[in-house]
């Protein structure tokens, strides 16, 4: 929602959850992120399918999502456990995928104890 060349589908639940907190600034919207009964549910009914063991609800785990965004020249890691972004160096929108690709094999992969994590790139649809 944060890039505007990468629209969500129309009818999507990304399409109906952007236009409903249009006004909303990034505080505000969270909450209404986190309380999403829908986007819950489906997440639910995604784990339950999966391909691994699922832990119970109220099971201590060490996984979390992070992401690595572009701005202003600045290669960034944004990660809900730290307490704002973290500058990873320089990058261009040429260069992006590979120094973020650097920095994951750099700072995650190498120093990994286990390799159970997944990657996904959001981009325009290719030809």
């Amino acid at each position: 929602m944060n890039n505007p060349d990468l629209a969500p589908a129309p009818g999507s639940w990304l399409a109906g959850f952007a236009a409903r907190t249009a006004s909303l600034d990034g505080f505000a919207r969270a909450p209404c992120l986190e309380n999403d009964t829908e986007l819950d549910s489906a997440h639910a009914e995604a784990g339950a399918r999966g391909q691994s063991a699922v832990p119970d609800a109220d099971d201590e785990v060490n996984l979390h999502f992070i992401c690595f965004v572009h701005v202003a020249g600045g290669l960034y890691e944004l990660d809900g456990r730290r307490q704002g972004p973290l500058r990873r160096g320089d990058t261009s929108a040429e260069t992006f995928l590979s120094d973020a690709a650097q920095v994951i094999q750099t700072c995650f992969i190498a120093k990994a104890e286990s390799v159970n994590f997944s990657l996904i790139a959001l981009a325009p649809k290719g030809e």
